[in-house]
This record gives C-alpha cells, sequence and structure tokens, in this order.
C-alpha cells in the first residue's frame, strides 16, 4: 500500500511538471497577411515593442509572392537591377531611415538623374512648353550655377507661387512629423479618422488638391503645369485627387532623396529575418474565419492555420479573400501604374527636337486624355546611343506606339501595378479593426496617402493597437523621434520628379541663404574670441526666436536674414577699420603676408593664425552652450576631391576680388564692404551644398573640433591645404597680371 501510495504520489508529480512545462510554453500566434513593408513593419514593433511581461509570441506570415517586399521591386534589365515600384525615400521618412540603420543597410549616393543640372520639360503632345538647362559636368561648382540657373528660370515662370506651394508642404510635413513623437504621450489609434484628426491632417483628405492650393494662393498657371505634372508623376492622378495624398505627392519634389543600394525590398527583408518570423512563401490566403477565441486561415495550397491575432498587410480591394463573419470595408478603385522599362534611345523627331541631346532628362506631361504616357526619365545612359529608360503611363503602351517613341529598342520589361488607391474627396476610411476582436487592416490608412513611410507609420500604430489590446499591455517606446537622416516624413512612391529650386528645397528662397559659415574678409577684428562666435547662428535666432518667424524658410525670414547678415559685415568691417586691420579669416592675413617681408609672414604663421583657431574654437564652444541643439556647423557632402576643388575656387574668387577691391577701390568704405559682402553671400550660396562653402578655415576648424574631425584627412584637406593653395593662386595670378606701380618719388630719389 505503501509502494502504491509512493507510485501514485510520483506521477502526480511528474504530471504537475509536465503541465506546468507545457503552459510555460504556450505561445500566442499572431499572423500577418503580406511581406510588403507593412507587414514587415508589423512583425518589428510587435518584436520591439513587447515588454518582458508579454507572453511568448510566434508570428507568421504569408506571402503570395516568390519573395518579400510588396509594391517594393527590382527589375533585371540587361543585366542591371534598377528600382520598379516603390523607388525613393525622403529624408524624413524616420522610420526607413532607423531601419537602414538598424540593418546595416547602404543608402545609394543621390545619382546624376537627381540634380538641377540633368534638365527637366513639360511636354504638351507636340512641343515642349518649359523646359530647364541640361548641362552635364565633373565640377560640382558648375552644377552648381546650372542649378541656380534652372531655380531662376522656374521663378521666372511660376513666381512667389513657388514659395506659396513649398509653405503648403511644409505645413503637412510638420503634421504628419507628429507620429515619430513618443508612444508615451502618442495616443494608440483605433481608426483611420482619429489618427489624421490628432495630427491636423483631417480636413485635408476631405478637399481636392486643387481646392487646397486656390486656398493657399497658388497661381493657376503653376497648379495646370507644375502641380499636375507631379502628381501625374507620383499617383498617376490629376490635381482632382484629395489634398493630403496631393500633398505627400508635392513633399517629394524637394532635394535630399534617397533609395537603398540593391533595392528598397531589403528593408523589408531585413525586419522580416530579424523579427525571428516563420515565413510562408507562395502562400496565399484565401479565407479568414473568427472561431470562437482564434481565427482560422486557410490557403490556396489546402493548408490551415490557427492564429490567436491575424492582420491583414496588403490592399483588400483586387484580392478574393472570404471573411466569415464579413468584414465591411468601404469600396475604393485602385489606381494602376504600367511602368516600361526600355533600353534604346528615344527618337527625338517624335518629341519636336532635332536631335537626343535636346531631350530633358525627365519628360513629364500635361493632363490630356490624348497624351499615351505620363513620363519617361532616364535611368542610366551607358553609352552615347544606349540608354535605359523608364516609362510611367496610366494604360499599356502598344507595341507600335513604343516604336514611334523610340528610334531604337534593346529590351523592353513591362509591368503593372496595382500601386495605389485613386484618391477623391472626401475620403472614406476602413477601420483599422476590422471585426470589433483581433482583425487588423494596416492599408486602411492607404485612403490618406500610399507610400512605404506611411505603410510604416500605419504599421507602428497596429502593433501597438494588438499589444494594449490583446496583451492588455502599454508599448514601450522606442525612440524613434526624428534622426538625422543620412539619406531619410513624408515620402513618395513611384516616382522619378527632380524639380528642385536653389539649394535642395522647392523654392529658390527656401534655401537662400544660411550664413552660419559667412565671413567677409573685410569685417574682422580682435579680440579673437567675439569675432569668432558664429554670427549667422546670432541671425538666425534673432529672426526666428525674437522676431517670431515660426518658418525656417518663410519668404519674409529669409530676406531678413540676409539683410542683417549683410548688416553684420558692415559691423566687422568697422571694426576692423577701427583696429587697423584686424581679421579673423587666415585667408586674409595669408595674402597679405605673402605681399610683405618674411618676417611678416613668420608673425603670421606662428601667432596670427592659431590665435584666429583658437578663437574659432572658443566661439564655437560658446554658442553651442548658450543654444543647445544649434548644430554642428557645415559638413563635407562630396568626396574629398569635389570638395578640395569647391572650397579651392571659392577661396580664389573670394581672395581675387578681395584683392581687385583693394586695388581698384581705395576711397570708398561702403562701396568695398557691400561687394565684398554680396560676392561672399553669392559664393557661399554656390558652394553651401557640398562644403558649406566657408572660405575660412579657422571658422570650420571651430566647428571640426567640436565634432571630434579637426584632424582628418578629409577636414585638413579640403577646408585646409586647398584654400590656402587658392590663395596663394590668387595672389601670384594678381601680381603677375597687375605688377605693383613702382614709388615714382622713390625712383626719383
Amino acid at each position: 500500500m505503501s509502494s502504491s501510495s509512493s507510485s501514485f504520489s510520483a506521477l502526480t508529480l511528474v504530471s504537475f511538471f509536465l503541465l506546468l512545462s507545457t503552459l510555460s510554453q504556450a505561445h500566442d500566434t499572431v499572423c500577418i497577411v503580406g511581406a510588403g513593408i507593412g507587414g514587415a513593419s508589423v512583425a518589428h514593433f510587435l518584436r520591439e515593442y513587447s515588454s518582458p511581461a508579454t507572453p511568448n509570441l510566434t508570428i507568421r506570415m504569408f506571402e503570395r509572392n516568390v519573395v518579400v517586399g510588396g509594391r517594393m521591386e527590382t527589375v533585371n534589365v540587361s543585366g542591371e537591377l534598377f528600382e520598379a515600384g516603390a523607388s525613393i525615400l525622403h529624408p524624413k521618412n524616420y522610420h526607413a531611415v532607423n531601419y537602414t540603420k538598424l540593418l546595416n543597410l547602404t543608402v545609394n549616393a543621390p545619382s546624376s538623374s537627381d540634380d538641377d543640372s540633368d534638365g527637366f520639360g513639360i511636354w504638351d503632345g507636340e512641343k515642349f512648353i518649359f523646359k530647364t538647362l541640361s548641362f552635364k559636368s565633373k565640377l560640382p561648382f558648375v552644377d552648381r550655377i546650372v542649378s541656380l540657373a534652372n531655380s531662376l528660370l522656374l521663378f521666372v515662370r511660376y513666381g512667389f507661387s513657388l514659395v506659396r506651394m513649398d509653405r503648403f508642404v511644409e505645413a503637412t510635413v510638420n503634421s504628419f512629423l507628429k507620429y515619430y513623437e513618443s508612444s508615451k504621450t502618442r495616443p494608440v489609434f483605433e481608426t483611420v479618422d482619429e489618427m489624421l484628426k490628432w495630427a491636423g491632417l483631417y480636413n485635408l483628405t476631405t478637399r481636392t488638391l486643387a481646392e487646397e492650393l486656390a486656398d493657399a494662393g497658388l497661381a493657376p498657371l503653376l497648379v495646370q503645369e507644375l502641380v499636375t505634372v507631379i502628381t501625374r508623376i507620383n499617383y498617376g492622378q490629376s490635381v482632382s485627387m484629395s489634398g493630403l495624398a496631393g500633398a505627400v505627392s508635392l513633399a517629394g519634389s524637394g532635394g535630399g532623396l534617397w533609395s537603398i543600394k540593391g533595392g528598397n525590398w531589403q528593408m523589408a527583408s531585413g525586419l522580416v529575418d530579424r523579427s525571428n518570423v516563420a515565413l510562408n512563401l507562395q502562400e496565399e490566403i484565401e479565407s479568414v474565419s473568427s472561431i470562437g477565441d482564434h481565427y482560422e486561415l486557410n490557403s490556396t495550397m489546402g493548408n490551415s492555420y490557427t492564429c490567436d491575432v491575424a492582420v491583414v498587410a496588403t490592399p483588400l480591394d483586387e484580392l478574393n479573400v472570404q471573411f466569415s463573419p464579413s468584414v465591411s470595408i468601404p469600396k475604393r478603385v485602385l489606381q494602376h501604374t504600367h511602368a516600361t522599362m526600355v533600353r534604346g534611345l528615344l527618337n527625338p523627331v517624335y518629341f519636336g527636337v532635332n536631335s537626343v541631346p535636346e531631350l530633358p532628362d525627365l519628360i513629364a506631361t500635361l493632363e490630356d486624355p490624348n497624351l499615351p504616357f505620363t513620363s519617361i526619365s532616364l535611368l542610366k545612359q551607358h553609352a552615347r546611343n544606349d540608354i535605359t529608360y523608364k516609362i510611367f503611363s496610366r494604360q499599356p503602351l502598344a507595341e507600335a506606339l513604343l516604336d514611334s517613341i523610340f528610334s531604337a529598342r534593346k529590351e523592353t520589361i513591362r509591368i503593372n501595378w496595382a500601386a495605389y488607391p485613386h484618391y477623391t474627396a472626401p475620403e472614406v476610411f476602413a477601420p483599422f479593426i476590422l471585426d470589433g476582436q483581433h482583425l487588423y487592416y494596416v492599408n486602411a490608412f492607404e485612403n490618406a496617402a500610399s507610400t512605404m513611410e506611411t505603410s510604416a507609420v500605419a504599421a507602428e500604430n497596429v502593433a501597438r493597437l494588438i499589444l494594449s489590446r490583446y496583451f492588455s499591455g502599454v508599448p514601450v517606446s522606442l525612440g524613434i523621434l526624428s534622426s538625422s537622416s543620412d539619406g531619410g516624413g513624408v515620402h513618395v512612391d513611384l516616382r522619378l520628379f527632380y524639380c528642385r529650386l536653389g539649394p535642395g528645397a522647392s523654392s529658390a528662397a527656401a534655401t537662400l541663404l544660411d550664413p552660419d559659415a559667412i565671413e567677409s574678409d573685410t569685417s574682422d577684428a580682435s579680440p579673437s574670441f567675439l569675432l569668432r562666435l558664429p554670427q549667422g547662428v546670432f541671425v538666425k535666432k534673432f529672426v526666428h526666436n525674437v522676431l517670431g518667424f515660426s518658418h525656417a524658410h518663410e519668404p519674409t525670414a529669409e530676406i531678413l536674414k540676409s539683410a542683417l547678415s549683410i548688416v553684420n559685415m558692415f559691423f566687422f568691417a568697422f571694426l576692423a577699420k577701427l583696429t587697423k586691420g584686424g581679421t579673423y579669416n587666415p585667408l586674409t592675413v595669408f595674402s597679405d603676408a605673402i605681399t610683405g617681408d618674411f618676417s611678416h609672414f613668420l608673425f603670421t604663421v606662428a601667432a596670427t593664425v592659431p590665435a584666429q583657431v583658437l578663437g574659432s574654437v572658443a566661439g564655437v564652444r560658446f554658442i553651442m552652450g548658450t543654444f543647445p541643439g544649434v548644430g554642428l556647423g557645415p559638413r563635407l557632402t562630396v568626396d574629398i576631391h569635389k570638395g578640395a576643388l569647391t572650397e579651392g575656387l571659392l577661396a580664389y574668387a573670394i581672395v581675387t576680388i578681395s584683392l581687385g577691391l583693394s586695388r581698384n577701390i581705395t576711397g570708398s568704405f561702403f562701396r568695398k564692404t557691400w561687394i565684398s559682402s554680396v560676392s561672399k553671400l553669392t559664393l557661399h550660396i554656390l558652394g553651401s551644398d557640398l562644403t558649406g562653402g566657408c572660405m575660412n578655415p579657422a571658422s570650420e576648424m571651430g566647428w571640426a573640433y567640436a565634432r571630434g574631425d579637426h584632424i582628418t584627412k578629409e577636414h585638413i584637406l579640403v577646408y585646409w591645404l586647398a584654400p590656402i593653395e587658392a590663395t596663394l593662386l590668387a595672389v601670384w595670378t594678381s601680381r603677375l597680371l597687375f605688377p605693383p606701380k613702382e614709388d615714382k618719388k622713390a625712383k626719383v630719389e
């Protein structure tokens, strides 16, 4: 009896531990239908936001295609890969920026076609009604001049409406940035409507883009031409589309656009791999049934899967997925974009020009039903008569038509994308929660705007919904507030529009002047510390914080900053006059020292320049301590050789101008300072996007020391050696062309 009792107790104990083990290994399963950026982002945020208290979670993903990526796809044209779907990311796509860093992906350097010097034209079916200049050069300095000339052409045609368009887009982007606020203070949204209302974007979905732009004061010509061109390229639609989608489309017409080397699909692939997902490729889900406290998913392969939570992360509009019980989704039509990749050569006669070089790299069209395509963009020029193009159209292009458009075709690839919704106002949205339980729909947000980034934003909200509703927990904060983008707000898919005004925005005034690194050769005085304070910082703080101009690129603010910069230069020119030659630019003292005796040169090298550098370092440290978050000064954005050439040319130009002023204008303080100041501002604009347009080694040394890169090869070569060599060359050239006049009195004696 005792033995039997012991055996029973032992068996009971073993059974108890087996039960505990089974319970501890119980997993909750989330099934995700669709392995595009939306589905991959849901999996990513579920893993990232799950707290240690969250039960074990199994994520299973279903993709009907052979690869992940959804509408992010590359196409092979004659052995070279090109983006065929979602192509371009915006600098403020902060989720995409973070994905890129997290997955160690490589960002494509801006292509040559991402430059204003490449050319853009609007074709009406017979002729080009507008064309920018097209000039290809390996010299960044020349490209900047062409870019500024194109900005002027756009401004002459469209006027200050460009500025109003920029302000409209900027206001929309700033509202969208609210979705990157900390999850500790940002609500979890159950409907798209409340998500849009919280960010102040909902009203844009109730009216057309044309109505919004009319209220914003845009001229009809700009709306009919440039705005229409952008919306046709980005969404295949006219300005009759809803206002928010239209604003997102316009946001993609600026600079700083980027992509992933090897294809944007790698973001989805990397997130899936990193999120420990059980991936079922080439398996399409045909039905989703709610059965008690779980869901049953059945695939076209005859398999059945049980899930606690089901997430649909693919558009349902053209899929035949059966839901039981049925769900209610507003009917919407998808806008199909036909992408035709052609390797060959365009026929100039078709476009009414005499030769292929006369054709711009981006040919855009107006809203006319008789025009067969939306745009033609040059992807890569392999040889003089061998080019790869991408054509966007609303309908497939017939072979006969392609034979008319092209004089030669080596390869043609066609892709039909169900790319995005056909936007109408007012928009009606499907709910994020389809059944009131745990069936979620990421693509409900697409009726607001359809981009890679908006899919990620919607996916992040859905992940938080799942964690807060199913697990009754509050998700942790990932800390995805604005990143300093290396390549990464709002982005536009399926686009190749490169109309940038000025150094990289959609208005010439938007990037008119950033005088942080602007100093005048004639505006220096001691003490060195006072002179080395970054005066541009004070100018900007005064305009934005004191005068209350909140928009960084508001035209009035830019005009005020420009005027104050000129006043600032006059003030320090006056101090230089009082101190009889005080200076804080080494280039100035070098040019003076070279023309003087050897002892003066030694004093310059051993005392003056070090004092300027120390003053610069102290000034930058002071300004960064006084104004936290002010930035880290000008940066090199091109390779070291182009950077050295740029700073060298700028330094040569300003030293030559200064020597000319000293030689030809000896009596007029005002004229001399005015010409010097305006020249410096102009040269700064030309170099601002490449090196910062410093033209002052000591100034850049202060910022470089703060960043910790003051002893790097790039800094020494670009900001010291190149400007100094250019200064020597400018002095010697000046002395050769204009030798000093001999003192007649001394000659007689």
